[in-house]
């Protein structure tokens, strides 16, 4: 899967966004420069496997990012959680 380059993106920022490591967007676009991204320039992403979890009784964020080796913050951002990062039973989050 191809996704297009926006305004203010570097590998760092799309890695994060991904949950993929830096190493491996490079070696998934073997010739892009990461210092010169060009706005609308598309990078290979697949092969980046999402995980998910489904909420039961006593998940936390932090608990299940610390689990499946994510941050707080990505899982917050991967699944627009709010700024109390409240979760509810049965809603399946994206965690890696």
């Amino acid at each position: 899967m191809a996704k297009s380059h926006v305004n203010g993106d570097t590998f760092y920022s799309i890695a994060k966004r991904y949950g993929t490591t830096v190493d491996n967007l490079k070696s998934l676009n073997p010739k892009v420069d990461p210092s010169s991204l060009q706005i609308g320039y598309k990078l290979v992403v697949s092969g980046l496997k999402a995980t998910y979890h489904t909420v039961v009784k006593g998940d936390t964020v932090s608990a299940l990012a610390k689990k499946y080796g994510s941050t707080i913050i990505q899982v917050k951002e991967w699944n627009k959680l709010d700024s109390n990062y409240t979760i509810q039973n049965g809603q399946k989050l994206r965690v890696k």
